[in-house]
């Protein structure tokens, strides 16, 4: 196909190429000056991104349609206030209603706790942001735009942990009652869709700790060491949890390297590892987290904090659904095995950490998915085989016992007849 000429491209645009504008010289005399337009496809670009987004407000309100109409309410809780851990945990609640005439999706979360005295607290943006992803999770077909915008709605208290006003700190959008909230949304969810939703997955921490590197040839220079882990995603039908990986908010991104902590950094990481039974158990149980030792090797040692939640003095782990069971508990051990071990949990600030002291963290697994009772024992000896479901787990949680013939050689066996009476007698205790 040739060059198309001025006459033929102005035929296929409807519209002229040039146009020309009458002006008025200085001097007063007429002059006239030809305008160009750009031929650019703007008009079409944004039709089709106009397209777009009516087209996912038509896909979310097809689903919505489909859905019974109703209410439906879930909680989840963050460990405490930090500067009031005697209150006990912060509520994180969403009322969900569907409803047909007119096409909508309502999330209520004015039932939901006052800010906290600390950043945990999420804000208008970052909980709607939380709404909509704990709904995209259910439908992931649909198209992530303003299109869902459309037909979701939410309701905020004046001030609350998601929602909270200044002077109140507020984390990064993506921890905190972020993570709580789309968890709750998921399982409001679970009540009408329960084999598209997941059990709660584990929560992100934040590890820190600064001090001057003396390594040779770092001249003292201040150091801010910044660490953190992947965690288990919760089980779902049909489907373990994802084992090690990011939370919901961050898929893709992958572990730090250890060969670059170290390197970057004047630690040594003694251990890293998954968590052996450190998720929920469940017909699908959840996925492992991790399992982690750092040692301090600068001689002034560092100063530390970390940032979390699900720890040992809130209410557990990430929770399971459908009669799954709960993942661990997180936080920090200082000195494991020590004279001097100490416990820090999951919020502190300000924690001096001398040369050679181990610090010592691991990571939540997932919540199961799904009566325990009623996986099968074959996925259960290949979790004992990989070292995700200690031997003992498996007999006090699942019911299955296994022989171990020669660990060296991984030769582990299925004692089915103890299993059966095993199980059954489970059965009969838990009704």
């Amino acid at each position: 196909m040739g060059k198309l000429s001025q006459e033929e491209i102005e035929e296929l645009l409807g519209r002229p190429l040039v146009s020309v504008v009458s002006t008025i010289r200085p001097d007063g005399t007429p002059h006239m000056t030809p305008v160009w337009h750009l031929v650019d496809g703007s008009d079409v670009v944004l039709s089709a991104m106009q397209e777009t987004i009516d087209h996912t407000e038509r896909q979310v309100i097809a689903e919505v349609l489909k859905c019974p109409e109703g209410t439906w309410e879930s909680e989840d809780f963050i460990d405490y206030d930090p500067k009031f851990p005697e209150k006990g945990p912060v509520r994180v609640h969403a009322k969900m209603t569907i409803q047909h005439n007119p096409p909508k999706i309502i999330f209520d979360v004015t039932g939901s706790a006052p800010p906290t005295h600390s950043g945990m607290n999420g804000t208008h943006a970052s909980s709607f942001g939380a709404i909509i992803a704990g709904s995209k999770h259910i439908f992931p077909w649909i198209l992530l735009n303003n299109g869902w915008l459309r037909v979701i709605e939410a309701k905020y208290a004046k001030a609350s942990v998601l929602n909270a006003p200044r002077p109140y700190a507020c984390c990064g959008e993506v921890a905190g009652s972020f993570c709580k909230l789309i968890h709750v949304v998921i399982n409001c969810w679970s009540n009408i869709k329960p084999k598209r939703a997941f059990a709660t997955s584990f929560n992100l921490e934040y590890f820190m700790a600064g001090g001057y590197d003396d390594r040779p040839r770092m001249d003292n220079k201040y150091f801010i060491y910044y660490h953190w882990m992947t965690g288990g995603h919760g089980g779902m039908y049909g489907q373990d949890g994802r084992d090690a990986t990011m939370p919901l908010f961050g898929m893709g991104c992958t572990n730090q390297s250890m060969e670059m902590k170290e390197r970057q950094w004047p630690v040594t990481l003694t251990h890293f590892s998954h968590k052996t039974d450190g998720m929920g158990a469940g017909q699908w149980r959840g996925g492992c987290g991790l399992d982690s030792a750092i040692r301090i090797d600068n001689q002034d040692g560092v100063i530390m904090s970390y940032c979390g939640d699900r720890g040992k003095y809130g209410p557990g782990g990430p929770p399971g659904m459908f009669g799954g069971k709960r993942a661990i508990h997180q936080g920090v051990n200082h000195n494991p095995g020590r004279d001097n071990e100490k416990w820090l949990d999951v919020m502190f600030s300000g924690v001096p950490v001398e040369k050679d002291d181990i610090l010592h963290h691991y990571t939540q697994g997932g919540g199961g998915y799904g009566d325990a009772l009623l996986r099968d024992p074959n996925a259960i000896l290949e979790d004992v085989i990989d070292e995700f479901v200690s031997i003992e787990k498996a007999r006090e949680d699942y019911g299955v016992v296994i022989d171990a013939v020669d660990p060296e050689i991984l030769d582990y066996r299925i004692n089915s007849e103890e299993t059966e009476k095993l199980r059954e007698e489970m059965r009969k205790a838990a009704k």
